[in-house]
């Protein structure tokens, strides 16, 4: 496998997060996504996430990550997802809102290793991004995550800006990613979604349902 590769941020930048152009971003988008159903995480789906995760393993994601993803699962987050086929569990992924600013995580982004290639990981991802409402004209949005998921998010247009080791693990290398994304382009993705047949159930106020994340959570 690669190392992870810090890139150039040689584009406007929002907190060091490269404005990435909109035909890689959301045209990608446009191309990739296919309808299906989310809705927000019950204790009921514990273990189907458990095995998504299990699935990854070792290529996506690394063992030694299981008791943050445990603990996301158990503590909750601003949102956490499920992703529903035919009354299955076959993804989930979290998104954490932080304070006031427009600043958003996104957290464990999975798919069950059997569906993957669907394109129902850019369905979870474009679903994620159509819940953001940022205050202002840009909201940054981030994540970590190892080489294999990073070229995934790559091809989207989110650049690496730093690179460190896993703290149990010195050799398992963490990337960390980013993007300036316009709010217009969030009102062109949330478009995308409705049009896609990509739905969701919403609880009425998921923060009062859902702790705080671990600050190690990563995606």
């Amino acid at each position: 496998m690669e190392p992870l590769k810090r890139g150039t941020l040689d584009n406007g930048t929002l907190n060091g997060y490269e404005c990435a152009a909109m035909s890689q971003l959301v045209e990608r988008l446009r191309r990739k996504v296919r309808p299906c159903h989310f809705r927000e995480y019950e204790s009921r789906d514990r273990e189907a996430c458990l095995e998504i995760f299990r699935s990854n393993e070792p290529d996506f994601v690394k063992p030694e990550y299981l008791p943050v993803f445990e603990h996301l699962l158990d503590e909750g987050t601003s949102y956490l997802l499920v992703l529903e086929q035919d009354g299955r569990v076959i993804g989930c992924g979290g998104l954490e809102l932080r304070g006031e600013g427009d600043i958003a995580t996104l957290l464990f982004g999975m798919i069950h290793r059997d569906h993957v290639g669907k394109g129902l990981g850019s369905s979870l991802l474009a679903m994620r991004l159509a819940l953001l409402a940022p205050e202002g004209d840009t909201m940054a949005v981030s994540l970590e995550t190892g080489a294999a998921a990073a070229a995934f998010f790559g091809s989207y247009g989110f650049e690496l800006v730093s690179v460190g080791q896993q703290p149990k693990n010195r050799e398992v290398e963490i990337g960390r990613l980013g993007m300036a994304i316009p709010v217009l382009w969030l009102e062109e993705i949330g478009t995308l979604v409705e049009e896609r047949g990509i739905t969701i159930d919403l609880r009425d106020d998921p923060d009062t349902a859902m702790g705080e994340p671990s600050p190690d959570d990563f995606e």
